[in-house]
């Protein structure tokens, strides 16, 4: 008899500490939401007041890096959320600052390190190589990737045709060109060594 009751007690025991864990995460969640929305909103605010802040950009550079890399799993849908408005906001951004150097810079390292954590990390699962991907991801497919860096591409062509003469529009230009000489390079390789392995001996 008490066998059974102390059978019957375990798993209700167990549904009481899974339903703490469920409901701790959600603040804690919760907390890291509310602590970026602060901070994006502090780099919004010093950003209109003071132009071309290497430090504003600097300062949300660290705020998003942390979502993408350090963003748990249960957070990937916040984290894609979040890259996804920063991709606009600083699209619109550079549309009406050309001068804003670091902006620029921004919008480049934005799409380096979405390159460096989710292309290189998922290569084989985004062309269909492997079934699996290493990781929660913020790009959804090969082909968002790529859009967004036709995006960057066409707001350059945009701005060089009536500001030829801006050097942060041109930085930002060549750090897009460089990016997709890295993609075809991995791109090769990848397919050299997938197209190698599948050979008969």
């Amino acid at each position: 008899g008490v066998t059974g009751v102390q059978t019957c007690a375990l798993p209700i025991y167990e549904d009481e500490k899974q339903n703490l864990y469920i409901t701790k995460k959600s603040e804690l969640i919760e907390i890291i939401k509310q602590v970026m929305e602060t901070e994006y909103a502090a780099c919004n605010l010093v950003a209109s007041r003071s132009e071309r802040n290497y430090y504003v950009w600097t300062h949300r550079l660290l705020v998003t890096r942390f979502m993408i890399l350090e963003g748990a799993p249960s957070m990937i849908d916040f984290g894609r959320e979040i890259f996804h408005s920063e991709v606009s906001h600083i699209n619109n951004w550079c549309k009406y600052n050309i001068s804003d150097g670091p902006a620029f810079h921004y919008y480049s390292e934005l799409i380096v390190l979405i390159y460096q954590t989710e292309i290189t990390n998922n290569m084989n699962f985004y062309l269909g190589f492997s079934a699996h991907n290493q990781k929660p991801y913020i790009i959804s497919s090969f082909n968002d990737f790529l859009n967004l860096m036709h995006e960057g591409g066409n707001l350059c062509s945009d701005l060089l045709q009536d500001f030829p003469q801006h050097e942060s529009i041109w930085y930002f230009l060549r750090r897009i060109v460089s990016i997709h000489l890295y993609l075809f390079q991995d791109l090769l390789q990848l397919f050299q060594e997938n197209c190698l392995s599948e050979s008969p001996s």
